[in-house]
């Protein structure tokens, strides 16, 4: 089958690496018979959008931007149409591609993903069901490489107001600006194996192995075995938070004794004090009163890797 790649680009992303990126994969495409479109995105949705009403007409998207970026790519996809998903990772997090050979060089990115000859893998997407305070109303969202409840959201929804930093010194600011502030939430949640209730800092889900670009908080997520690992943390003083997060950057979370680790197919949230949530880097609530989180039943996504 003949490849169409739909090119989508953020050049925000990245503290302005999506800009430059957009010209260095014009540059390489203009003297090449391959079959494209590269589009810009304008605004926060803007991918979601994009994908919605052009991924019809295309079998490879292409996303240029980081794991927010694909994270609205995915939310837009129609999961019952095969598609070919790549990335070109330029953000602040890049986590993804963690999971799986990649190369680094962006010059070689764009030949892996433009190749005659491609190497595919099937990756698990995640999906998260939930409702907000004040709302009757139930929403649904994808992730494919984490999502966050509690703490770590609340970092990454401060991380997005950072129009400076980039990378893991963008997370690190954002950390000690929820440091600041930041308080536990009361839950009671159940998985297969687990059912807990009381005070907790964040509850972390991977499908991959870190997000904040290089916190290990689930350390054991295999991208496409089925399982999504939890991450919980109990309650804990600032500053015992602030001396033991490092491990996490270094992928010793497991050090931390008020951390556990497991995996789940199912996770129910019965009930928690309104909190944040986000999914691969990118806000999805402010406000989660209850949620049920799993693997996309039969969604699993084709992927470019090295």
């Amino acid at each position: 089958m003949k490849r169409k790649y739909l090119v989508i680009v953020n050049p925000v992303a990245g503290k302005g690496k999506g800009e430059k990126a957009y010209h260095e994969i014009k540059e390489f495409l203009s003297d090449k018979s391959l079959d494209y479109e590269i589009v810009l995105t304008e605004r926060p949705e803007h991918a979601k959008e994009i994908t919605r009403m052009k991924s019809a007409e295309f079998n490879v998207i292409v996303a240029v931007g980081g794991d927010g970026t694909n994270n609205e790519i995915i939310n837009g996809l129609d999961f019952e149409k095969e598609k070919i998903f790549a990335v070109v990772p330029i953000g602040s997090g890049n986590d993804l591609v963690h999971n799986y050979p990649y190369p680094k060089d962006i010059d070689e990115i764009f030949k892996t993903i433009f190749a005659e000859e491609i190497n595919v893998m099937n990756i698990d997407v995640g999906k998260i069901i939930y409702k907000e305070q004040n709302s009757s109303e139930s929403k649904t969202h994808y992730f494919i490489n984490g999502l966050g409840i509690g703490f770590d959201a609340f970092v990454a929804y401060l991380n997005q107001q950072n129009k400076t930093l980039s990378g893991i010194a963008s997370y690190i600011l954002a950390v000690g600006k929820a440091l600041k502030t930041y308080k536990p939430f009361e839950i009671d949640f159940a998985t297969e194996t687990i059912k807990e209730k009381g005070e907790k800092m964040l509850l972390a889900i991977g499908n991959g192995v870190s997000a904040g670009g290089g916190f290990y908080l689930t350390p054991n997520g295999i991208v496409n075995d089925g399982l999504l690992e939890l991450c919980v943390l109990d309650t804990v003083g600032k500053a015992e938070l602030m001396a033991k997060l490092p491990l996490a950057l270094i992928n010793k979370v497991d050090k931390i004794r008020q951390i556990s680790l497991s995996r789940f197919k199912r996770l129910k949230i019965n009930e928690i004090s309104p909190t944040f949530v986000h999914a691969d880097g990118e806000t999805v609530a402010t406000k989660l009163i209850s949620a049920e989180i799993s693997l996309a039943q039969n969604n699993k996504l084709k992927i470019i890797t090295g």
